[in-house]
């Protein structure tokens, strides 16, 4: 009697963890590539991205309320426009995800996807360290063991990565390779403290502020990531943004299609909340950082895959196995829509 039902959740399950794959896949080697080609414009994709956030929360929220636009209306009014001290609570990691989602732009101008994404799994350690320091949380010794696990193989791919650019630097007679793979790094080391501490400010702010519905705050937030995002546009663009045809300059299908991938992300996300646990996330990120370095060294052509990185990515896979195994849920960050 009950496997219908069994089946239709596994149903769910699969497609929404194949469906977090192949979008964090796709949206990370289609910016990579897209900046090996493409001279458009990171920060307008930004605040494009940032536009269909706010739409879909705004729907979103129209939903929440009957689909009755008065009532909406009177509630953003209420919840936003005549309290503005809970409003202005999100303002840092509004600022915070602008700032990251333009970083992260830069640093796929640098790095390749790859070793982007084992960088990036950094920021379970920064999470943990964040979450200790401001929420007091406990982290068991198997995490602890899985954390310097991940440390260790992300020292050991940039190890690789550093001897490839100086032996390209050598070549070349140029540091250029060198240069740009310390931008990158740079770069994804923001982004490893930047979105951690956003994602932990936000759940201490769910947990011990007003109590809002998780819809609101995503408004909230997607007030200020929008409000920057524009600001982001005017300092790099200045008055050139309000030429005539200079607003979609160079942009292609495949900018189209990362601002559509970063603008739904969030959904995406507060599904796989929803539907599957941690372990699953864990193998979900795993296959993910397969598929994009297979895509990097076969398709791509800009990963050089040598010992230390064969190495290292065999680490990171393994520790982010063992953190999402160990149990306890993940910060609140993974339920912002408008992330």
């Amino acid at each position: 009697m009950h496997t219908p039902n069994i089946s239709y959740t596994l149903v769910i399950r699969i497609s929404v963890l194949s469906l977090l794959i192949v979008q964090t896949t796709s949206g990370v080697l289609l910016m990579r590539y897209s900046r090996l080609y493409n001279s458009y414009s990171s920060t307008l994709a930004v605040f494009y991205s940032e536009i269909v956030k706010t739409i879909i929360v705004l729907l979103l929220f129209y939903k929440q309320n009957t689909l009755s636009f008065k009532l909406t209306w009177a509630a953003i009014k209420n919840e936003i426009i005549f309290n503005p001290k809970e409003t202005i609570k999100l303002i840092v990691p509004g600022v915070l995800y602008s700032i990251q989602n333009n970083i992260i732009f830069i640093a796929l101008s640098n790095l390749d996807a790859a070793t982007f994404q084992i960088t990036y799994q950094l920021k379970i350690l920064t999470t943990s360290l964040i979450s200790i320091w401001i929420l007091g949380t406990h982290i068991n010794k198997t995490k602890w063991v899985a954390l310097i696990t991940l440390m260790a193989g992300v020292i050991l791919v940039q190890i690789s990565q550093h001897k490839i650019n100086e032996e390209k630097a050598t070549e070349s007679t140029e540091d250029s390779h060198e240069k740009s793979w310390l931008i990158g790094l740079g770069c994804v080391l923001f982004a490893c403290i930047s979105s951690p501490f956003a994602g932990v400010y936000y759940e201490k702010l769910v947990k011990t502020g007003a109590q809002c519905s998780i819809v609101i705050r995503n408004l909230q937030l997607a007030i200020f990531s929008l409000t920057f995002g524009f600001v982001g546009v005017l300092i790099e663009e200045g008055t050139n943004f309000f030429r005539p045809g200079h607003q979609f300059k160079n942009f292609d299908a495949i900018v189209w299609a990362i601002i559509l991938i970063q603008g739904t992300g969030g959904l995406t996300v507060a599904a796989v909340v929803k539907y599957t646990d941690n372990i699953q996330k864990g193998f979900a990120t795993s296959i993910s950082i397969i598929i994009s370095s297979l895509t990097s060294y076969f398709l791509l052509q800009d990963l050089v895959i040598e010992e230390k990185f064969l190495i290292g990515g065999v680490l990171v896979l393994i520790s982010t196995i063992i953190y999402s195994m160990s149990g306890t849920k993940p910060p609140k960050d993974t339920e912002i829509i408008s992330k």
